[in-house]
């Protein structure tokens, strides 16, 4: 009877499915025990996977995501304070799963220095050796902590973690929160990380204090989730430093010291990662693998409860992973914590309230920029929809006039027979604004833009000019054979320039 009823109850969660809505992870794993065959269907069509009905490759994941139904549902039943979920990675093997999403590399060398330097080190000589830990932090309630990211099919978990403790240190520093650029970390830093094949936390944090600091994710954003970099881009990387820091320390490494670091900030720190992480849903992990494979950022903590104090962690595998991007770990298990999240925790140094003002850069390719204050403005586009070449607007926000010579303050409109803007109640107007040229780059590919560019602006007036000649030319005609009369005057004034 019981299984009569499940049968029904299933099947009818599989017409609502395609009926209406998405099911749950918790009813497809129920689906996926009794049909593991059309629980796939459905969760290859939930989550846009396209695998061809009765070819190999659909064999062979239907059998990956068969076996991980049985891990999940086997872990479940054991009751060990966490939930599995049937979620987005349920088609791919751990060893799949981690080739693609663990980037840490760190050396047993490394990790010798780290500790040598923590037993030698006086216990004051760290930033926050002296602080009086609460009983619990929360650095998302704080506004020091992004929006969760998910790094996709490349290694770059460490660019994660070093950029989320930059973030963080900013936020605490300046007050404002700025979501900063990881893909820089992973273009642009070469010398030691290794972009999608790996890195470290502590030399992202190297290259950010050399360079000067690091874009903003919104200049520079986030593509490597496709399983590869791209080439640094230089101008990007030289001109636009929209957050500085002023070093990075690493924490002694002990539970006790990490506890005084998260206290004070947001921390990067190394786990190790294992499989039960690739289907996480909630709960406190409370075992663990041993070494060190993943860098992420610990934002918090909760001691409240002594039988069961915990970590708050930020992953970068989305904000549909585990408790909404999160993880909790738990506390006191060992010196160095469990899955040892105190062996190499670091964070960002800031101590300045102020980051120095960038140029507003106004392509993709870093051809022109406008200096601080000043708007990017379209002077020469393909058929009125994509830009070729921009001049700056000596106003913030500016909105571009038509004619691509002028532009005016936010929130007016150009008029181009008054040379005026006007005001969006109509009440006022002010001049419009010359714009001015664009700063160019001084490389070999933006100066040859700049050249076509001019040549067919030239071009262009050229040809407007021959237009006003040849219809100012008509018009002469016309009133030589004494049009100038009636229907043929108003033809004149319709062909003559205005």
């Amino acid at each position: 009877m019981q299984a009569k009823f499940l049968a029904l109850a299933l099947a009818g969660l599989v017409g609502l499915s395609c009926a209406h809505a998405l099911l749950s992870s918790a009813d497809m794993l129920a689906l996926a025990q009794v049909e593991p065959e059309r629980a796939f269907g459905l969760w290859a069509t939930q989550h846009a996977r396209t695998y061809s009905e009765g070819s190999p490759e659909y064999t062979r994941r239907l059998g990956v995501f068969a076996d991980n139904v049985r891990a999940i549902a086997e872990q479940n039943r054991r009751n060990t304070g966490i939930t599995l979920a049937l979620n987005e990675y349920a088609d791919e093997t751990w060893e799949e799963f981690a080739a693609k999403r663990l980037g840490l590399k760190i050396s047993q060398e490394q990790l010798k220095a780290r500790e040598a330097r923590s037993s030698s080190s006086s216990s004051s000589s760290w930033r926050y050796a002296q602080v009086q830990t609460p009983a619990a932090v929360d650095w998302r309630a704080k506004n020091a902590v992004t929006q969760v990211k998910n790094q996709g099919q490349c290694g770059s978990c460490w660019a994660f973690s070093a950029v989320g403790s930059i973030e963080g240190a900013n936020a605490l520093a300046t007050g404002q929160l700025v979501a900063l650029s990881e893909q820089q970390l992973v273009d642009c830093d070469t010398a030691s990380n290794m972009g999608c094949s790996g890195g470290l936390m502590d030399d992202a944090f190297k290259y950010v204090l050399d360079n000067g600091g690091i874009d903003t994710e919104e200049d520079y954003s986030y593509w490597s989730g496709y399983g590869f970099g791209f080439w640094c881009n230089k101008r990007k990387q030289t001109d636009r430093p929209a957050v500085s820091i002023d070093g990075y320390e690493d924490v002694p490494t002990s539970e006790p010291a990490l506890l005084k670091a998260v206290a004070g900030q947001p921390v990067a720190v190394a786990i190790c990662a294992s499989a039960n992480m690739q289907f996480y849903s909630s709960g406190v992990i409370n075992s663990c693998c041993e070494g060190l494979n993943h860098g992420v950022l610990a934002v918090g903590y909760d001691t409240s409860d002594k039988a069961q104090p915990y970590w708050i962690v930020k992953n970068s595998w989305g904000g549909s992973w585990g408790e909404q991007g999160y993880f909790r770990l738990k506390m006191g298990e060992g010196p160095k914590g469990l899955c040892g999240i105190a062996s190499a925790a670091s964070y960002a140094v800031k101590t300045s309230a102020v980051n120095k003002p960038v140029p507003t850069m106004c392509d993709m390719f870093g051809w022109t920029e406008c200096g601080v204050g000043n708007t990017c403005s379209c002077s020469f586009s393909l058929f009125g929809w994509l830009c070729l070449w921009h001049d700056c607007c000596p106003l913030a926000d500016a909105v571009s006039c038509p004619d691509l010579k002028h532009c005016c303050p936010a929130g007016t409109t150009c008029n181009a027979a008054q040379g005026a803007c006007i005001a969006a109640d109509g009440a006022s107007s002010t001049p419009w604004v010359d714009k001015t040229k664009a700063m160019v780059a001084n490389t070999p590919a933006a100066h040859a833009r700049q050249a076509e560019v001019e040549a067919a602006q030239a071009r262009q007036e050229q040809q407007q000019q021959q237009r006003a000649a040849h219809a100012l030319g008509e018009a002469d005609m016309l009133l030589a054979r004494g049009g100038g009369k009636g229907g043929e005057r108003k033809r004149i004034e319709r062909i003559a320039p205005q």
